[in-house]
């Protein structure tokens, strides 16, 4: 991140050094604001699900802007899955405050932008009224710089960055999730996850009643358990300077976890309005019984060799790269069941579930927030706006 940022300030400064060049060759430039261009990768999602995906992106970069004080914002879709975000900045505070918005996003808050970032590109551009080239920089994957003639007329300075996924001090990879604000964690949170917890903490921890290994989901964890390894884990990265200060983990939203699983909108206020609404789909798809290998659940449906808890990972991703998404065990999420109660939803189903009510990917558990052995716990990563509840 260090090196990105120096390359980044190093190629501003050049950038700034030959616009000057070029301004004195030709005489003075009308700067009339800024251009930030977001590459989004849908080609995973059903056709009839990009455009929204786009849409949804064109809202996020806009807020993320407007919150940094950045006023005046147009985004518009510059063809395939590409956004264009124009500022009327000609202050110099309302460029820099642009510039700084912007390169945030490319850096660590891009991964919160809703969509599968391949990459990020942006472009300042001031346009000329005098005749002639420009100058165009660019930075490829491998940090290269590359100088060349534009059309035009402008000066534009453009850095594409490769999106990667983050891993964390545990080992912990999240990926971004198409329609949130956050990173998921690709598996539940694994027994040597929580096991570092525990002994950084002196946590208590009573283990099931049945054999897991390191790489099994962690269960008889409480809903105050995992918030406490949320809020240690963040300050430990924060104090090892892996997390800025804007940056934490959370549990995910019912919504967040809805969007995850892959379901379309739901209709109702509330986990508890939406519980079960949407018929006949599951993590898997919309057939049952579920085929072999759709995850691990009750015994009788045979469509896995574990009794119990199975190792994260065992079965395919879905289309986001997430494990275990339905079965293994149930996972807390941030919110209430129903407002003015102490019940807390849970999401997934557990290897302890059969039936087609509770296999739905609608279906919302409500626990009160009590340790048991069919639940545990992903966690997700603030990078953005999106704050801890």
């Amino acid at each position: 991140m260090k090196k990105i940022i120096l390359t980044l300030v190093v190629v501003v400064a050049l950038a700034a050094v030959i616009a000057g060049i070029l301004a004195a060759l030709r005489g003075k430039r009308q700067a009339k604001g800024v251009s930030f261009v977001v590459e989004l990768d849908v080609s995973k999602l059903p056709e009839a699900r990009r455009g929204e995906a786009i849409a949804q992106a064109s809202e996020t970069v806009k807020k993320r802007l407007v919150e940094a004080g950045v006023q005046g914002v147009t985004v518009k879709p510059i063809g395939g899955a590409r956004l264009q975000v124009e500022v009327p900045a000609v202050a110099e505070t309302e460029k820099r405050a642009a510039r700084a918005a912007i390169e945030a996003l490319v850096h660590k808050e891009s991964r919160s932008l809703p969509g599968r970032v391949v990459s990020e590109r942006t472009l300042w551009a001031e346009e000329e009224k005098q005749r002639g080239g420009s100058i165009q920089f660019g930075r490829k994957e491998g940090g290269s710089v590359q100088v060349g003639r534009a059309e035009g007329g402008s000066v534009q300075l453009g850095i594409t960055l490769k999106k990667e996924a983050f891993v964390n001090s545990l080992g912990m990879k999240f990926v971004p999730v198409l329609g949130t604000d956050v990173l998921f964690c690709i598996w539940e949170t694994r027994v040597q996850d929580y096991q570092a917890f525990v002994i950084a903490t002196g946590q208590s921890w009573e283990k099931p009643n049945f054999e897991q290994g390191p790489t099994h989901p962690a269960v008889n964890v409480s809903l105050q358990d995992v918030k406490a390894f949320c809020a240690w884990l963040t300050k430990k990265e924060q104090g090892e300077g892996r997390l800025r200060a804007v940056e934490s983990y959370r549990l995910p939203t019912d919504a967040e976890w809805s969007v995850a699983v892959g379901l379309g909108p739901e209709t109702g206020s509330t986990p508890r309005e939406k519980d079960g609404k949407i018929k006949d789909v599951y993590p898997w798809g919309k057939q049952w019984p579920p085929p072999r290998g759709a995850g691990s659940y009750d015994s009788r449906l045979k469509v896995d060799d574990y009794e119990y808890t199975s190792p994260v990972g065992s079965f395919a991703a879905n289309e986001f790269g997430l494990f275990d998404m339905g079965g293994n065990v149930w996972e807390w999420c941030e919110d209430l069941y129903e407002p003015g109660t102490e019940w807390r939803v849970v999401r997934g189903a557990s290897w302890y579930n059969g039936t087609p009510g509770r296999l739905l990917s609608s279906r919302r558990g409500a626990l009160p927030g009590l340790r048991n052995v069919c639940s545990g716990f992903r966690c997700v990563l603030v990078v953005g706006s999106s704050s801890s509840r």
